[in-house]
């Protein structure tokens, strides 16, 4: 969880996937919010799946968001699986 959501409830607050960099998986540092949406109680991110293709990173994720149908109920009800692409990305500093 970034320092910004601290305030929320962990385990409902997944509004964001990020990249993050470990040079020992002791020690952590957020390199870039990759998705993202601002209201954590209908919109989320969840079980990110990711293909490397080059330089290039393909990242899915089963989605809750807005749709024609009144959008997903929750955060945890997911309404899709979304597919993106973040070009470059090992390059990418926040």
């Amino acid at each position: 969880m970034l320092p910004a959501d601290a305030r929320r409830d962990a385990e409902r607050t997944r509004n964001k996937v990020s990249l993050l960099h470990s040079p020992d998986l002791r020690h952590w540092e957020s390199r870039r919010v990759v998705l993202h949406h601002d209201d954590p109680g209908r919109h989320a991110f969840q079980y990110a799946d990711w293909q490397f293709d080059g330089v290039d990173l393909i990242p899915l994720a089963r989605t809750a968001g807005d749709d024609d149908e009144g959008g997903a109920r929750s955060q945890h009800d997911a309404n899709y699986i979304t597919f993106h692409g973040i070009a470059g990305f090992r390059g990418q500093r926040p």
